[in-house]
């Protein structure tokens, strides 16, 4: 964990789509696709391949995101 203040609320901006995702589609290829993108693009990380998320993307798909 990063315990610079500036970067407390840095993933807030991601929850929507995120969410978004999960309690709409349900598409793992949209989620991991979404991910991909924000990883890449937004935060600027190297990420190698879109299927590396796909892990992640089923995880986040397992969870029950109803109110």
């Amino acid at each position: 964990m990063n315990e610079n203040p500036n970067l407390v609320d840095e993933y807030d901006s991601y929850i929507a789509g995120v969410y978004r995702i999960l309690a709409g589609s349900r598409s793992e290829e949209e989620l991991a696709e979404f991910l991909y993108t924000t990883e890449r693009e937004v935060i600027g990380l190297s990420v190698e391949s879109l299927e590396k998320l796909r892990p992640v993307a089923r995880k986040l798909l397992a969870l029950d995101v109803t109110l």
